[in-house]
């Protein structure tokens, strides 16, 4: 059985990714991955069940709703997106990746967080007494899949290959430009540690499943807790749509400049 090391997980991980998941998933996820492949005959179909179950186990704390219980349903989903991030890795560094592996690590990943989401809202609606968070959900899903409809650019503009190139050919032109703007600075400095400028799905999950139910934990005698709550809720899904319209309106521009 071949050895990989932790520089061949890394290089195998997505160019670009979601702050939430650079920052904080892929440290450990790397390093469980590197164990999989180096120790286990655990297949990455074996590690997209698994995270399926521990999502589905959160969904059940949601439903049975106290401070206590949101918390561990909250780790219990957190934990399952780290074996989310896994899978995917360890198909791409076993070379072990198939159609049907994709196809189950979509459908999971998304209908299951559907699922932990609208739980999540139902539990705090019964907890609070206040159907407030399930409207909120309504229109936080709705962003989500908006956001998986939108046309990504980069499928339409011709001269690059794939994320990483484009990736690369950005800090490289940026690194020789003599003028540079604050904007792309910005862009630059979030690229080169391959983390993607905006605030998404994933970073939105940390703050709604783990950052949350942990301040709802520790504030549980509080008068403030449901505006903790209401507060992150409101405040996500506000980023979130507005993220996705910046997206939408730069992919129209993109790929209609891109015909001319």
């Amino acid at each position: 059985m071949k050895k990989y090391n932790l520089k061949e997980v890394k290089k195998i991980a997505h160019p670009i990714d979601s702050f939430w998941t650079v920052k904080f998933m892929n440290p450990l996820a790397n390093r469980i991955t590197l164990l999989f492949a180096n120790h286990t005959k655990i297949t990455p179909n074996t590690v997209t069940l698994f995270s399926s179950l521990l999502v589905l186990s959160s969904i059940y704390f949601f439903l049975n709703p106290n401070t206590l219980n949101f918390l561990i349903g909250g780790i219990l989903f957190q934990a399952g997106f780290l074996f989310d991030c896994i899978d995917g890795k360890l198909a791409r560094l076993t070379k072990r990746t198939s159609k049907q592996g994709a196809f189950l690590d979509t459908f999971f990943d998304s209908v299951l967080f559907v699922m932990a989401f609208i739980s999540f809202s139902y539990g705090l609606s019964l907890f609070f007494e206040d159907y407030i968070f399930l409207l909120i959900s309504t229109i936080y899903i709705s962003n989500f899949w908006i956001e998986s409809v939108t046309p990504k650019p980069l499928k339409k503009i011709k001269g690059f290959k794939d994320e990483t190139d484009l990736k690369n050919r950005f800090i490289k032109e940026y690194e020789n430009k003599k003028n540079k703007k604050i904007v792309l600075g910005l862009k630059y400095f979030f690229w080169k540690r391959g983390i993607r400028m905006r605030f998404d799905r994933f970073t939105s999950e940390g703050l709604l499943f783990l950052i949350a139910p942990i301040l709802g934990y520790i504030f549980t005698n509080s008068r403030n807790l449901k505006s903790i709550f209401l507060f992150l809720y409101i405040f996500t899904t506000s980023l979130l749509i507005l993220f996705n319209f910046i997206e939408g309106v730069m992919s129209f521009i993109l790929i209609r400049g891109n015909k001319k």
